[in-house]
């Protein structure tokens, strides 16, 4: 019920398809990967256990545009990104290191998760748009000079995007003692290298 009330706040009259999403219950983990064995053996035993959420979606390469298969996993301490039949690990974001999430309007699937700077001794796997950015920065869409080594923010496609953003909500909420900033616009300004294009939801 939490979750409903709070996509209600979140969304109402600010996503175009909230209203479709109402009468569908959040299911949270849509693999049963809390069942798998894999999983139990691997990251589950490590730290990730509790599934806040689970399904397959598209990650779009920032590089290029093209949407990649993968299966994301949100626990009570991170959003992970891994392949989706092998399991193997392609990234986690702590859920510390989630600054804002951003949605269009529109009846669209797309979500960005926006992830602070990491320091360079960070132990977790983070976005690092600079060296010399602090601990605080905001994350980067799209790199500029050396940006095909560096990690920035994530963009998935998921028919279930109301659903990810708010258990995402709650997860650094609680995690942090704050919530993200949820930004709907129609269109997202990169916050860290001001030079670049907005990008536009089409």
């Amino acid at each position: 019920m939490r979750e409903k009330v709070t996509a209600s706040v979140l969304f109402k009259d600010r996503k175009a398809n909230y209203a479709c999403s109402v009468a569908h219950p959040f299911v949270g983990d849509y693999v049963r990967l809390r069942a798998s064995a894999a999983w139990r053996r691997g990251l589950g035993a490590a730290g990730d256990r509790y599934v806040v959420f689970a399904d397959v979606v598209g990650k779009v390469a920032r590089s290029s545009g093209r949407v990649a298969r993968c299966l994301a996993v949100l626990s009570t301490g991170a959003l992970l990104l891994l392949e989706a039949r092998s399991l193997r690990l392609k990234r986690r974001v702590p859920a510390h290191a989630v600054w804002r999430l951003s949605l269009s309007p529109h009846r669209d699937d797309l979500l960005v998760v926006h992830v602070r700077a990491a320091a360079l001794d960070a132990a977790d796997e983070l976005s690092q748009c600079s060296e010399r950015d602090a601990a605080d920065a905001p994350g980067c869409l799209f790199g500029g000079e050396g940006a095909w080594r560096r990690r920035g923010d994530v963009v998935v496609r998921t028919c279930h995007v109301l659903e990810l953003a708010t258990k995402l909500f709650l997860v650094v909420q609680n995690a942090v003692g704050a919530p993200p900033h949820v930004n709907i616009a129609t269109e997202l300004k990169n916050f860290a290298l001001a030079a670049l294009a907005p990008f536009t939801y089409l």
